[in-house]
């Protein structure tokens, strides 16, 4: 993302351009792991190493947990929004510590990785892709490790977030899963051909 491009995505949001941004969709707090982005965020802190931390969705537990964790001023609560694009346009690095998820990987990865923002998701089970790249992480879902991956994300270079966004484009976008389902239905037709008959009942 070009930087002044950055720096109006985070002024549309009202994003501090000053700090990396790591974002969260928090709109089930401790399903999504809110309660580790903050100590996470908070060990960080410790480190020296100063975010804004942006979680989308989430209720009262959010500010009750950076309070807890001393990161108040560090974590911005934003509504709900359909422009996905400009959040991941102010963003660094999308923090996924989830105790559960639906997709393998979830939606949300993919989008972040083909927007050329690096990511750390929780070791759980339907978090991993099918290769290694350096712009996606996987750790141990505890704060310490958690921080230790967001901290390495802030540091992916171009050509890691370049080599994610590739590979989402050429085998996980929408283009991609029609050719492969095309194949797949072309490939039962040869074996299988269908055979029309006449329906019964004179209809």
């Amino acid at each position: 993302m070009p930087a002044e491009e950055r720096a109006a995505a985070r002024a549309a949001v009202c994003l501090p351009s000053d700090r990396s941004v790591v974002l969260h969709y928090g709109w089930s707090w401790r399903l999504k792991g809110g309660d580790l982005l903050c100590a996470a965020i908070g060990e960080l802190r410790r480190r020296g190493i100063a975010v804004t931390a942006v979680t989308v969705g989430a209720g009262a537990e959010a500010e009750a947990d950076a309070r807890r964790f001393g990161i108040h001023d560090q974590l911005v609560s934003l509504p709900p929004a359909e422009n996905v694009e400009r959040l991941l346009a102010a963003s660094d690095v999308f923090a996924l510590p989830s105790r559960a998820e639906g997709g393998n990987p979830p939606l949300a990865v993919l989008e972040a990785l083909a927007s050329g923002v690096a990511v750390v998701a929780g070791d759980i089970p339907g978090q991993t892709l099918g290769d290694e790249f350096a712009a996606y992480r996987v750790v141990p879902l505890e704060p310490r490790s958690l921080a230790d991956g967001i901290e390495a994300q802030l540091d992916a270079t171009g050509e890691a977030r370049a080599a994610a966004r590739a590979y989402v484009e050429a085998e996980r976008s929408l283009t991609a899963w029609a050719a492969r389902m095309h194949a797949l239905y072309d490939a039962i037709l040869l074996r299988q051909p269908l055979t029309a008959s006449a329906p019964s009942g004179g209809r």
